[in-house]
């Protein structure tokens, strides 16, 4: 320990870095000098519990007391160290003299506030004070405001929403206070409308990046009046709520207006997507830099999502989620975004196929990462019909074989792409039902010598692994022990091992023993 306190606190400084917090909270526990020296990176971030009454609402059961999980940091030592606090979030409501602390250098600002902290009662009460509890969280909104007001230095401010929703003056806070911020996420916005709705969108306007998932939003004509200059990224989550005022054409009407976008993640709720309108619009180049499209949950036809498709850009990462994907849209996707396409997420379409995604691994030489479903190892063929992606560095798909052959055509296949950092072989499917998964006479390819899996040992930059469900009933000691010898960069094993919890633990040690994470998920 002398060694390290005798080093500049610089060098103590990055040395921590490659530490987390929790650890680096240990550390500085050790002695004055490492605490001192590591003082600035304890406080860049902090995260701060109320000591408010935490406790399960009684209409879903009974009272439960939820004490803090942390120790609680008072206000008064919090100011204290406020010109070191960079990222700042408080969960649940707090008094006043937490929200009249100025930090000089705030850049991201949480304020959470969720159902479970209530106004305190008598014991002897069985049931809350419902009006003492919507008062204080009203109350909340304008400390939170005023907080906002005293740090004009927040570019990233993160927000959980709940009952009352903020009023027209917190918004108009945010607006009148905060210089060319960047980054906007509300959660949980309802029932929105009036003076607070316009409130928002004016909010809205100043950011560059926009993430909101909300409900019962109504439609306003202000956002007609409004321009979008600054806003780059948004993602919309789009509730079936939102259907009798602020539905999905009033969003497609709003989204024309920020023709600034380089980043569009829309999610619908199985309908109500504006298609014809969608393909209009990208027809007409209302957004040019358009290069990160995401579209989930549409219940679109197969012939109307490929008449879309047919107008995209050509994007660098797209995802697509629709129970009707189908032929027609794969091809139109073939046609306009193979040649572009870096990042490409086909997940959740029941009908995209495995000769479709290895159609993408022999047709999209640019592809960096890929999330797809499941291969079926026997239409593998690497003489005929290489992968081609020799760039990729992110692969996460479902492989099934049914024979020794075909399995050591997938690890051929796997050890071509020598830029791979991460193989996800599970893609947390693990709820589905078997037979969506593997076709029946198959099985999750073993990770094992047996079947090629030392054909991987070109894969120098891999860093992390995530086995399939039924791995553990195959792998072998010495699989693991070869798969932590020959994968030098190795970092982290997701996945069961083994089903004995004895041999298991054993096979964990054995990574553990060379420097590898194992996580048991």
């Amino acid at each position: 320990m002398t060694g390290i306190v005798t080093l500049p606190q610089e060098i103590i400084s990055t040395i921590t870095d490659y530490l987390d917090r929790r650890d680096r909270l240990r550390l500085a526990t050790t002695c004055h000098s490492l605490y001192k020296a590591l003082l600035s990176q304890l406080w860049k971030e902090v995260y701060i519990q109320s000591a408010f009454p935490h406790f399960q609402d009684p209409r879903i059961g009974e009272r439960v007391d939820i004490p803090p999980d942390r120790p609680i940091i008072t206000s008064s030592r919090l100011e204290l160290h406020a010109p070191l606090v960079q990222h700042l979030s408080l969960h649940g409501p707090f008094p006043q003299e937490y929200h009249t602390i100025v930090f000089p250098y705030l850049h991201i600002l949480g304020l959470y506030l969720d159902t479970s902290y209530h106004a305190p009662f008598d014991d002897t009460q069985t049931t809350f004070s419902y009006a003492l509890d919507a008062s204080m969280r009203a109350e909340q909104y304008r400390h939170r405001a005023a907080l906002i007001r005293q740090n004009p230095t927040i570019k990233d401010l993160r927000i959980q929403v709940r009952e009352p929703q903020p009023t027209a003056d917190f918004w108009d806070t945010i607006s009148t206070t905060l210089v060319n911020p960047t980054r906007l996420v509300v959660m949980g916005l309802r029932r929105t409308e009036g003076e607070t709705l316009d409130a928002f969108w004016r909010a809205c306007s100043l950011f560059e990046e926009i993430h909101c998932s909300a409900d019962s939003m109504d439609s306003t004509r202000i956002l007609s009046q409004l321009s979008f200059p600054r806003l780059l990224r948004v993602s919309l989550r789009s509730s079936v709520k939102f259907q009798m005022g602020f539905c999905t054409r009033s969003q497609l009407v709003w989204l024309r207006r920020c023709p600034g976008l380089t980043r569009l993640h829309w999610k619908f709720d199985s309908f109500g997507f504006p298609s014809s309108m969608f393909a209009e619009a990208l027809e007409q180049g209302t957004w040019p830099s358009l290069d990160d499209l995401s579209l989930e949950k549409l219940g679109d036809g197969d012939d109307d999502l490929a008449a879309m498709s047919a107008h995209l850009p050509p994007l660098r990462s797209f995802r697509l989620r629709s129970k009707r994907f189908g032929p027609l849209t794969f091809n139109t996707l073939r046609a306009r975004l193979f040649n572009t396409i870096r990042v490409l997420d086909l997940t959740g379409n029941d009908h995209f196929t495995s000769r479709m995604a290895l159609d993408v691994l022999r047709e999209c030489v640019h592809l960096e990462r890929f999330h797809g479903v499941t291969i079926i190892a026997q239409e593998i063929d690497n003489e005929q019909r290489p992968w081609v992606c020799l760039g990729l560095k992110r692969l996460a798909t479902i492989i099934v074989s049914g024979t020794d052959a075909s399995s050591r055509a997938v690890f051929g296949a796997l050890s071509r792409l020598t830029e791979l950092e991460s193989l996800d072989l599970d893609m947390g499917l693990e709820d589905w039902k078997t037979a969506h998964v593997v076709p029946s006479g198959m099985y999750r390819l073993p990770w094992n010598l047996e079947h090629g899996l030392g054909q991987l040992s070109t894969l120098t930059k891999l860093r992390t692994v995530t086995f399939g469900s039924t791995v553990q009933a195959i792998l072998t000691d010495k699989d693991v022990e070869w798969t932590a010898e020959n994968l030098p960069a190795l970092e982290e094993v997701k996945g069961r091992l083994c089903l004995d919890a004895e041999r298991h633990e054993k096979l964990a040690r054995v990574l553990g023993r060379r420097g590898v994470l194992h996580v048991d998920h």
